[in-house]
């Protein structure tokens, strides 16, 4: 296999083509396709500050604290990267000592020492979207300005008569002021349980932030009108339609933005299913019955909202105007995906319509699309390449981040335990 090369136009692009990479680890964010920017932006508009790598919410805390204790301290320019990584790791060690039972979420749980992407670069754009990090660019920009960023802080730092104030700063020129203060020794001690204080301090953060469409996210909602056991028991974003909260509270425009996601979704998940059982029609050495059952299952799902998905592709451009708040650059693939759901509309979003979507036409078309995608890494038509693919034993549909995000929620709701400071306060 050739290795993946891309053009560094800029350091964020580059952080966010990291987190694409790590994000492949994870089957529901695979884009076999090409429909990811899509995925991506409607997640976007969901959960703005996260990302399918994220995990638990003190990371927001942990990361700021190592990066503020090292921009307060001594230590030289060709130090930081490796004091930097060598406290992620000491931080590793913290968590896994922990007396505390609940260690799900814990980067590097496993690889310890030679884990390769630690919190601070997968949490950075979000501590930035967050407003907890106030300056621009990635973390090694930030990294290679700070040697000259302290000098200069600490050249502004002198009283009138010209004497040095020492070891005394004052507010950082790049941390939220309201940034809480470190745990004692939360490297060598510490869990993934917040404190009132930090579970309200990540609240604030979350409601203080802005969103393409200029009014409340999901994820801003979730976090003042959910509780912890509600989100539990929530596989799925748009299941919030018919609970009773959701029903009683969720915003109109919210409750338009779920149905947009779950019938892309809905969509998105059979396309991925017909392209499974071409590819296992080509391979000859799969069952194709297993994958012809989830190709029904998934028709099966559609069919249930049949008249609902046909009023949505019917107002589908106020779809695709949404979506281009979050992302507009979406030429390649919007024509593609407007096809697709040109197929299942004239279809009726039936079960019936399975033998259209596994015709030779079908199959032209998928091949075709793929080989303009991936070229020689095509697997429909390209035996080598099929031949190392590893086929799956289900279908995971698209939740936009919904998990990372319940688990976030959750953990912040659940720091909340001080009966004096209530969660929706």
């Amino acid at each position: 296999m050739n290795p993946v090369q891309w053009l560094d136009f800029s350091s964020v692009e580059r952080d966010n083509v990291l987190d694409l990479l790590a994000a492949q680890k994870d089957k529901s964010t695979q884009d076999e396709l090409g429909v990811g920017l899509v995925r991506d932006a409607i997640a976007d508009h969901m959960f703005p500050p996260l990302s399918t790598i994220q995990t638990r919410a003190k990371y927001f805390l942990y990361v700021p604290w190592i990066l503020r204790a090292l921009e307060r301290g001594n230590v030289g320019a060709e130090r930081l990267v490796p004091m930097l990584r060598q406290r992620e790791i000491k931080l590793i060690g913290a968590l896994l000592d922990s007396e505390a039972e609940d260690k799900q979420g814990l980067i590097g749980r496993e690889s310890r020492e030679a884990t390769k992407r630690l919190p601070s670069s997968i949490y950075w754009s979000g501590v930035r979207r967050l407003g907890i990090f106030q300056g621009a660019g990635s973390l090694a920009e930030y990294l290679n300005d700070l040697p000259e960023a302290r000098l200069e802080r600490r050249s502004r730092q002198v009283e009138p008569e010209g004497v040095e104030m020492g070891n005394a700063w004052g507010p950082e020129l790049s941390w939220d002021i309201g940034l809480p203060v470190d745990e004692p020794d939360f490297l060598t001690q510490t869990s993934f349980a917040l404190r009132p204080e930090h579970a309200r301090y990540l609240k604030e953060r979350i409601l203080s932030m802005s969103t393409a469409t200029g009014r409340s996210c999901l994820l801003q909602w979730m976090i003042c009108h959910l509780a912890p056991q509600t989100l539990v028991d929530l596989t799925e974003p748009w299941q919030l339609l018919h609970s009773d909260v959701g029903r009683s509270k969720l915003p109109e425009h919210l409750q338009t933005e779920l149905v947009h996601a779950r019938n892309f979704s809905l969509c998105m998940r059979v396309l991925t299913a017909v392209y499974f059982r071409l590819l296992a029609v080509e391979r000859r050495d799969l069952d194709a019955a297993s994958f012809d059952a989830m190709l029904a299952a998934s028709m099966q799902s559609l069919a249930a909202l049949s008249a609902e998905l046909t009023a949505w592709h019917a107002n589908l451009p106020a779809f695709w105007q949404w979506v281009r708040l979050s992302n507009p650059r979406l030429q390649r693939d919007q024509p593609f995906i407007d096809e697709w759901l040109q197929i299942l509309a004239g279809t009726g979003f039936s079960p019936v319509a399975q033998e259209v979507l596994t015709s030779p036409d079908i199959h032209r078309r998928f091949r075709k699309r793929e080989h303009q995608l991936k070229g020689e890494l095509a697997r429909l038509g390209n035996a080598p390449v099929l031949q190392r693919w590893n086929a799956p034993d289900v279908l995971i549909p698209m939740d936009f981040r919904w998990r990372t995000a319940r688990q976030v929620v959750c953990d912040i709701l659940q720091g909340f335990q001080d009966p004096k400071v209530p969660p929706h306060a």
